[in-house]
């Protein structure tokens, strides 16, 4: 016969009358609680008829004090487990083992201390969530607005990277705190005023006010929070070894436009040329990641041609994404020309038609475009697809579109 079960805990922690309540029916039921916190872990050895008392930690207290065990055991009651780093759980099987306080003034003494940890703490929650909001408008005000690392910008339009930040703080980390954060807040606001209610009755002598008892709101609330700890754990276990991570491009298999497809001259990579290890960021791809953006990933190519008579370098880095809101896809367009365009050159942009593209930007170093190598950009739409380029070599991207349109189709 099965000797353990789970539940989900009904109750809050800081419903104490109801807690005890529900302890005490489950052992009505023949359960015994070996665990309690969000789930509850019982062994069926309880003794109906059992009394179950939570006790708060003193000062510095974590087990209780051998001289307050002695009195209690001595009353009848035995010591189970502490609960929430919070209480310690005392339970008498006897029905005729007196109560652990005289009267309803005593008690609620006991509660004091707990009582003021959580007025500070309903204070510390919204101070909290107030400071997290803060960093967020400051980060975005000061991502938009200036950057010591483009100070040589001659382009400046702090605005519009705008798209791009809504990507960067969709985040699933973010994106769960800042929807649980201000939820558990509110949640834990409610639940402070029971114990706080609870406290104002026992120290004026009266009895403790009616407990709102098992709720749906709380199960749901505690199966929320055992339910985020493992999808937190896979989403770090994503973003650890995918997310934000830059590794060889050998063996990538999502698509992407080759720079030996763009070239039409003879090129070579650094491994036919040289021995020593392949330079940092060449051939290479870093996956991001966005609820706003499922597939969003940047690779960095290199290669060189007429080796014979000096190694001029040929090197593309192309942005792909697919957008679940297709409207998005020309502000993160433009949003990621700006982002990879070099600061300290001009760029010249133009707007340009292809069959089944919604949109194409074409760039270009200004002044340069006789010059046999030079920098250009382009941009390529289609719903809710975007491929963005960044390129110095030879080609005119102007003249490869057809190539370059294949990343959005």
């Amino acid at each position: 016969m099965k000797t353990d079960t789970y539940a989900i805990v009904p109750v809050s922690l800081y419903d104490i009358p109801g807690m005890e309540t529900w302890l005490e029916e489950q052992a009505n039921q023949g359960l015994f609680p070996l665990h309690l916190g969000s789930y509850a872990h019982f062994t069926r050895c309880g003794v109906p008829g059992t009394r179950f008392r939570l006790e708060p930690f003193g000062k510095g207290e974590t087990d209780p004090a051998p001289e307050r065990l002695s009195l209690y055991k001595q009353a009848g009651w035995a010591y189970a487990m502490p609960v929430g780093n919070v209480y310690h759980l005392f339970y008498a099987e006897d029905p005729a083992a007196p109560e652990l306080y005289s009267d309803w003034s005593s008690r609620g003494m006991s509660l004091e201390r707990l009582a003021k940890q959580v007025r500070r703490l309903r204070y510390q929650n919204w101070l909290v969530l107030g400071a997290i909001l803060l960093i967020f408008l400051s980060a975005v005000f000061i991502a938009t607005t200036f950057s010591p690392l483009r100070r040589f910008d001659v382009q400046p339009d702090p605005w519009v990277q705008l798209p791009l930040l809504l990507l960067d703080f969709t985040h699933p980390f973010l994106v769960l705190a800042i929807f649980y954060l201000p939820v558990s807040a509110r949640s834990a606001k409610k639940q402070h005023k029971v114990l706080l209610d609870t406290y104002q009755n026992l120290s004026q002598g009266l009895p403790p006010p009616p407990s709102p008892g098992p709720s749906k709101a709380i199960r749901r609330e505690n199966l929320l929070g055992l339910l985020m700890l493992p999808v937190l754990i896979l989403f770090w276990i994503v973003n650890f070894f995918h997310i934000g991570e830059t590794v060889p491009l050998e063996g990538f298999r999502r698509p992407y436009i080759a720079l030996e497809q763009l070239e039409q001259v003879p090129v070579v990579h650094w491994e036919a040329l040289y021995r020593d290890p392949l330079p940092q960021n060449d051939n290479q791809v870093k996956r991001d990641f966005s609820l706003l953006a499922p597939t969003w990933y940047t690779v960095s190519e290199r290669v060189y041609r007429n080796p014979r008579n000096g190694t001029n370098s040929i090197w593309m880095d192309a942005t792909y994404l697919r957008l679940l809101l297709p409207a998005m896809a020309r502000p993160i367009a433009r949003a990621t020309l700006d982002r990879m365009r070099l600061v300290n050159v001009y760029w010249v942009y133009e707007e340009a038609e292809y069959p089944g593209l919604d949109f194409v930007i074409l760039a270009w170093e200004e002044g340069e475009e006789a010059a046999a190598d030079r920098f250009q950009m382009a941009a390529l739409g289609r719903g809710g697809h975007v491929a963005v380029f960044r390129y110095y070599g030879p080609e005119h991207l102007a003249n490869r579109l057809e190539l370059l349109a294949s990343a959005v189709q």
